[in-house]
């Protein structure tokens, strides 16, 4: 179980944890999106506690405009190619890693940096619990035959709320 705040740090909640693999955005991979290296967090919640400065070793996970970065496949691992959208079933098992700390791997895969991060199963992005009406979008599976194979493996996604217009 990982215990995350929610609703700006006031509460905390338990939830079952995940370990996900996810690439390092730097700013090589920035500067190849025509972006500048930064992203979104809110500093209160997951397991942040105010700052974007992370502990020697570690990153935050948060969001980024970043749409060409080294995406996790069968073979080779970890190929840097376009993230591409898909939408996961009502029930999937979504995992949040939005504003949670990641320990950075000691080898690179393919050449990518990665971080393992520790994140909840089954929580939104702005806290609280998935519906199990609601399905996921996730950028997990790109890459693989066929990408919905990623949607069984608690891919790194957000909920689509019941009722939402799909883009």
């Amino acid at each position: 179980m990982i215990t995350v705040k929610e609703d700006g740090g006031t509460k905390s909640v338990k939830y079952p944890e995940a370990k996900c693999t996810c690439p390092v955005i730097n700013a090589e991979i920035s500067t190849a999106n025509g972006l500048p290296l930064e992203g979104y967090a809110a500093l209160n919640e997951g397991n942040m506690n105010g700052s974007c400065i992370a502990p020697v070793g570690h990153v935050w996970s948060y969001f980024s405009q970043v749409t060409t970065y080294p995406q996790e496949s069968y073979t080779p691992k970890f190929t840097t190619a376009l993230g591409v959208k898909q939408e996961c079933p009502a029930g999937t098992k979504a995992v949040n890693c939005w504003n949670y700390l990641c320990t950075l791997d000691a080898k690179t895969t393919n050449g990518a940096q990665t971080a393992t991060c520790s994140c909840p199963i089954g929580e939104g992005y702005f806290g609280g619990p998935v519906a199990p009406t609601e399905s996921s979008i996730t950028e997990a599976g790109s890459y693989y035959q066929p990408p919905s194979l990623a949607c069984s493996m608690l891919p790194v996604s957000g909920p689509v709320p019941t009722g939402a217009g799909r883009n």
